[in-house]
């Protein structure tokens, strides 16, 4: 009887882990998918990586977060995600700064709801290949 028991106990705590699991995945795609369509609107590139080469190099950069990136003389904003769109996005400070507006617009907009109920990212190593991922622009 006591095997029994213990048995349940286990598929039970089993269950309810992949339950959490499962959950936690799903809010992290929700919330890359949210962050993608506010760069889309904020004039970012998307590239698909369509490659192995550069699947790997999606892979090397900082996931799911907005890193500068040096391009010649100018600094660009790359948003890497291996996970789900397998996929970068790429733009100008302008883009970024656009992006940033929306970031807050939102932020207030999810606090105006919920009332009623940082660090630098110039610091990031510089990994991004321009090379590998041609033909960006015009921004």
């Amino acid at each position: 009887m006591i095997p029994l028991i213990h048995t349940a106990k286990i598929a039970a705590v089993t269950a309810v882990l992949g339950i959490a699991v499962t959950a936690c995945v799903s809010m992290q795609q929700t919330e890359a998918i949210d962050n993608e369509r506010m760069l889309a609107a904020s004039g970012f590139q998307m590239k698909l990586a369509d490659s192995d080469e550069k699947m790997a190099h999606l892979k090397t950069l900082p996931q799911r977060k907005l890193t500068p990136h040096q391009k010649g003389d100018e600094v660009f904003y790359v948003y890497a995600d291996a996970m789900y769109c397998k996929c970068i996005y790429a733009g100008p400070y302008k883009a970024y700064e656009r992006y940033q507006q929306l970031a807050v617009n939102k932020s207030i907009e999810e606090m105006a709801v919920s009332y009623g109920q940082a660090s630098n990212p110039m610091q990031q190593i510089d990994t991004m290949d321009w090379n590998l991922w041609t033909d960006w622009g015009p921004w």
